[in-house]
């Protein structure tokens, strides 16, 4: 078909695994300024590095991120999820912007955040309480 599967496979072997990635550009890069690095390694080994440590970067799709944030979401509150969503979101635009091979779009690009109640929980006084 005309198609070089060799050149096929050498590219896929200079594409990144997920673990690599985090471990030899994303955390070096935000080491150097984010305050929240911790977090972040923390969030990346229990919860990205567990599903998608071994998965080539550019193979990560849409289908992966919703299984990920479903499994997720049985264990975690909302917050929890919207920062792992906006965490991935950053790592990949990491991947872009560092011109990892092969990487050429973001798979949680358009993929919304969950909507939060934010509302500051109410208390009834005394006197409202009497009243019931």
């Amino acid at each position: 078909m005309g198609e070089d599967l060799n050149e096929a496979q050498k590219l896929l072997r200079v594409v990144p695994t997920v673990s690599e990635f985090i471990h030899k550009v994303y955390l070096p890069y935000c080491e150097g300024y984010k305050r929240s690095w911790k977090c972040d390694r923390g969030l990346m080994k229990n919860h990205v590095e567990s599903y998608w440590g071994k998965k080539y970067l550019d193979q990560v799709t849409k289908s992966d991120l919703i299984n990920l944030l479903a499994n997720h979401r049985k264990t975690h509150a909302t917050g929890s999820c919207n920062s792992l969503i906006i965490l991935l979101r950053y790592m990949f635009y990491i991947s872009i912007k560092n011109g990892a091979v092969g990487i050429i779009k973001n798979p949680t690009a358009g993929y919304p955040l969950m909507k939060e109640n934010r509302e500051p929980e109410r208390y009834l006084s005394a006197n409202e309480a009497m009243v019931l």
